[in-house]
């Protein structure tokens, strides 16, 4: 197997552990998807593949806000932390009284 059709064939097995559904897609938009479907220019088929990659990182980029929103407001005791400067071995370092 040369470098270019494993590369080929290993896109498309991301694509199916993305859960890219390639028989839908091959009976809505009548294309063929397997793993040489780039092999020639296909404008179609592109679009198809960038908009599915385009919305699953938009769930992973909503999970990732959700986590980091919640952690934010996040609190972690009623009294109030102040900062004070610790001195190590030269370095100058900030630590929670």
């Amino acid at each position: 197997m040369d470098v270019y059709t494993k590369q080929r064939q290993i896109f498309f097995n991301n694509l199916l552990i993305l859960e890219f559904d390639i028989s839908t897609v091959e009976k809505e938009y009548r294309v063929k998807c397997d793993k040489d479907m780039f092999c020639l220019p296909n404008q179609k088929l592109f679009e198809i593949v960038i908009y599915f990659l385009f919305e699953k990182l938009s769930e992973v980029t909503e999970e990732n806000t959700k986590v980091k929103r919640s952690v934010s407001l996040w609190q972690p005791s009623t009294h109030q932390c102040s900062l004070k400067i610790v001195h190590c071995k030269g370095l100058v370092m900030k630590s929670r009284a």
